[in-house]
């Protein structure tokens, strides 16, 4: 009986021998592999370690090239051009930069101050101009107030008279004083303009600063004024010099402390008349411009850009090559927000001009494209109609 149990403790002393061994020859096989070193190129090459050249194609399918997503500025700058008008198509009248800009005039080195009147100038006109314009023309039907702008048009002619005689402009300074006598008369001291209408005698404006420019003098930085609005050193020189040719300063002998208040009774009335026949002047602004600071200083150099090519003989249609074409839109009511077709076209206000149909009919295509919602349309410049629309813009 002791026998069998005497082998049953040997084959179980053999059994724990045996698993110590294969513990031990597993650890030792596993430490071996540990010390090893890494695998052969060939290994490798087999496929059993993918080297980093067979990765990379990968991601470079997975994962696009900078240049798949993202284009070169040649790439997209033709598409802006296409979707997005230059300056020039709504400020230049002939898509050229005014002489101040060639010169380096578009340097502002007072634009600390010019911000401050600028920003001063709008809330006058919101807070005072605007109010008590809009309700003048509530009570006053337009009519009235184009013949207030022609009564004070006719006052101002001894400065358009004495800059077109200082730039030897002779025929234009003797319309100047048939149309003063003639509109005196029989226009009721100037409230209506039979020197146009009856005998087509046209009215040339001119003031000091554009006779400086006119004979080549610099303009100086652009300025900003308080209650005036946009100028130039070289124009606010002008307007001193054409204030001082005012007659009511030698035939009535007011002292100072009666005429400065009147003549600012004057320029308040003036611009009261001339804000309330421009009632979206601003609003039209705001609409088109990003920076409107600078829309501002931009369409006043322009425009006096384009007076001085004027004076010169540069008027549109007088080169001899057809007429040039105005880009011209309905202006915003309240009742028409974006302007109605309706509109007579001599109260529509000017874009930019075009020296012909075709560049015209282009940027009106392209204002289209845009999503434009203002009536737009190409209208010559020899016409009635353009002549209405730079009377009533002040040009």
């Amino acid at each position: 009986m002791k026998r069998p149990e005497s082998r049953l403790a040997l084959r179980a002393t053999l059994a724990i021998a045996v698993a110590v061994g294969l513990a031990f020859f597993t650890a030792g096989g596993i430490a071996r592999a540990d010390d090893a070193p890494a695998p052969a190129n060939d290994f490798e090459q087999q496929g059993v370690v993918p080297m980093q050249q067979d990765i990379v194609p990968v991601q470079q399918d997975s994962v696009p090239m900078q240049q798949d997503v993202t284009p070169s500025p040649q790439d997209y700058v033709p598409e802006h051009q296409d979707s997005a008008p230059a300056q020039n198509d709504y400020l230049s009248p002939d898509n050229s930069p005014p002489p101040d800009e060639a010169q380096g005039g578009d340097d502002d080195p007072l634009v600390p101050f010019n911000e401050k009147m600028f920003t001063f100038n709008l809330k006058l006109d919101e807070w005072i101009l605007r109010p008590v314009a809009s309700g003048y023309a509530a009570i006053a039907p337009q009519p009235v107030r184009q013949s207030v702008g022609r009564f004070f048009d006719n006052v101002g002619v001894i400065p358009r008279f004495a800059n077109n005689l200082f730039q030897l402009r002779f025929p234009q300074a003797g319309e100047e004083v048939a149309r003063f006598g003639i509109n005196s008369t029989l226009g009721l001291a100037g409230f209506f303009d039979p020197a146009d209408s009856w005998f087509g005698l046209k009215e040339h404006k001119d003031d000091f600063g554009l006779t400086l420019r006119y004979y080549g003098a610099p303009t100086g930085p652009y300025v900003m004024l308080p209650f005036l609005g946009p100028s130039t050193v070289g124009d606010t020189i002008g307007l001193a010099v054409d204030h001082a040719m005012n007659p009511m300063s030698y035939l009535l002998p007011w002292p100072w402390y009666i005429e400065i208040p009147v003549g600012f009774a004057k320029r308040g009335l003036e611009a009261i008349n001339y804000r309330s026949l421009r009632m979206d002047q601003f609003e039209a602004a705001d609409r088109y411009a990003i920076d409107l600071y600078g829309a501002v200083q931009d369409a006043y150099l322009q425009k006096r850009a384009h007076q001085l090519k004027e004076l010169k003989g540069a008027t549109p249609g007088s080169s001899g090559h057809g007429s040039m074409y105005a880009l011209i839109a309905a202006p915003s009511t309240l009742e028409y927000p974006y302007g109605n077709w309706q509109t007579p076209r001599g109260q529509w206000s000017e874009v930019s001009t075009f020296p012909d149909d075709a560049g015209c009919q282009a940027a009106l295509e392209k204002r289209g494209a845009m999503g434009e919602e203002h009536p737009l349309e190409c209208l010559a410049t020899d016409s009635r109609e353009y002549s209405q629309i730079l009377t009533n813009s002040g040009r």
